[in-house]
C-alpha cells in the first residue's frame, strides 16, 4: 500500500475531525463518506445515527436509511425497539456488531482491492468515532504513521526514545481473504497515554465489523 497515498487519506480525515462540529446530523456523516473515494453506501441509502449522551459525553450509532421518505427521526426497527440505555452497553458487543450489520455494514460497499480494503478499515473506525470523543477517545489520540519521515519526526521530537526497533515496512500492508475482510497492519503513536510506537492490525470481519488489535512495541518514547 504506498505510503503517500495513505498519508494523503490520513490528511483529509484530520481535516475531517477538525470540521465535524460544523456539520449538522446527517451532513456530518456524508462529509465522511466523501473522504473515501472507493467507500459507497447502497444507492437509495444514506447514512445517519442515533445520537447518544449529553453535550459533553456524547458519541453516535450510525445506521443507514432510505433517502426518500424517512423523516428525520426515522430508526431502522432493530433500533427502535432498544431503550438507549441498551444500546449504550451493547455498542462493543457480539449483539450490537449484529444490529449493526443488519442496519449499517450491509448497505455499505467496498472494492475488493487493497485500496478498497484500506479505505473501508479507516472509514468503520472514523464513523464510529464521529462525535463520539468519549467512546472513541483510544482510537482519536492515535497519530498514524505511514512513512519513515514520519515514523522518524515523531522520534526526534519527543527526543526520548529508551528504544527503537525499526520495522521492515513503514507503509501500511493489506491483506485480503478468500471468502471475504482481510486485515491492515500499520505503525502508529499514542501521544497522549501510552507514548509509545507500535503497530496496530485492523481486522475487517465478513460481517464488514472491523476490529482493532495493538501489536508489538517498536519505541518506547515514556
Amino acid at each position: 500500500m504506498p505510503g503517500a497515498l495513505a498519508e494523503r487519506l490520513y490528511t483529509a480525515i484530520q481535516r475531517y475531525r477538525n470540521a465535524w462540529s460544523r456539520y449538522k446530523r446527517p451532513e456530518d456523516l456524508r462529509q465522511l463518506l466523501r473522504v473515501f473515494p472507493t467507500v459507497t453506501i447502497s444507492e437509495g441509502y444514506l447514512l445517519d445515527y442515533v445520537p447518544m449522551g449529553g453535550p459533553k459525553s456524547g458519541w453516535i450509532w450510525p445506521f443507514a436509511k432510505p433517502n426518500q421518505g424517512a423523516h428525520d427521526d426515522f430508526m431502522p426497527d432493530e433500533l427502535s425497539e432498544l431503550a438507549r440505555d441498551q444500546l449504550s452497553s451493547m455498542r462493543d458487543t457480539p449483539e450490537g456488531q449484529r444490529i449493526a450489520q443488519q442496519t449499517l455494514y450491509r448497505y455499505l460497499r467496498y472494492p475488493g482491492t487493497q485500496l478498497g480494503l484500506f479505505e473501508y478499515s479507516l472509514f468503520v473506525k472514523e464513523l464510529w468515532a464521529t462525535k463520539s470523543e468519549t467512546r472513541a477517545m483510544e482510537w482519536l489520540n492515535l497519530d498514524l504513521l505511514f512513512s519513515r519521515q514520519r515514523f522518524d519526526g515523531v522520534i526526534y521530537k519527543a527526543q526520548s526514545a529508551k528504544r527503537i526497533r525499526r520495522p521492515g515496512v513503514y507503509e501500511p500492508t493489506v491483506r485480503i481473504y478468500p471468502g471475504g475482510g482481510g486485515k491492515v497492519e500499520m505503525l502508529a503513536y499514542d501521544s497522549v497515554a501510552w507514548k509509545r510506537i507500535f503497530s496496530i492490525l485492523l481486522r475487517i470481519h465478513k460481517n464488514g465489523h472491523v476490529t482493532s488489535e495493538t501489536g508489538k512495541v517498536l519505541v518506547d518514547l515514556g
